[in-house]
């Protein structure tokens, strides 16, 4: 299966690059910016493309249907990444500037309508604090709000989180 791996840092490319030469995986192109994804995508038709989940955010009307954004951490064990190449998930349109929401957003978003504190959610997620607010923060700017509260309540009055 083709991939396009999509990251600024050559030594995360690099990694990836030598990870996946054991795998079933090919890596049709690698590319630096949002700006090569579209072209790469036309040019080497890859079936995943493999993104920094906290470097970037995309327009869905940019990648085609056929391909599924992966959204990574380089924190994952290689058995992680393999299991969420393998097995990527449904991309999910929010109205507000049409901005994607990654899975993981997601599950933090949920979390948020819950109540949870960045820490009940880190322990709940099992991912790192930080990484939690990465996602919070990255929410807040794909919605353009101002806080949890106006997160949770955004979500729960458009029904953000039903059927995800």
């Amino acid at each position: 299966m083709k991939i396009l791996v999509a990251d600024k840092r050559p030594v995360v490319r690099a990694g990836l690059r030598a990870f996946l030469r054991s795998t079933e995986f090919e890596i049709a192109a690698e590319v630096e910016t949002v700006a090569e994804i579209n072209s790469a995508v036309r040019r080497f038709s890859p079936r995943r493309i493999l993104l920094d989940a906290t470097k970037t955010a995309f327009d869905e009307a940019k990648i085609p249907e056929r391909c599924a954004l992966v959204f990574f951490h380089t924190t994952w064990s290689k058995g992680k990444l393999l299991q969420e190449i393998r097995t990527p998930p449904q991309r999910k349109r929010v109205k507000k500037k049409n901005r994607l929401l990654t899975p993981r957003e997601l599950d933090v978003l949920r979390c948020i309508t819950q109540g949870l504190s960045n820490k009940e959610i880190a322990k709940t997620l099992e991912i790192g604090f930080d990484t939690v607010k990465e996602h919070v923060g990255n929410l807040l700017r794909k919605t353009s709000l101002a806080d949890r509260t106006q997160l949770a309540l955004w979500a729960v009055r458009r029904k953000v989180l039903e059927n995800s």
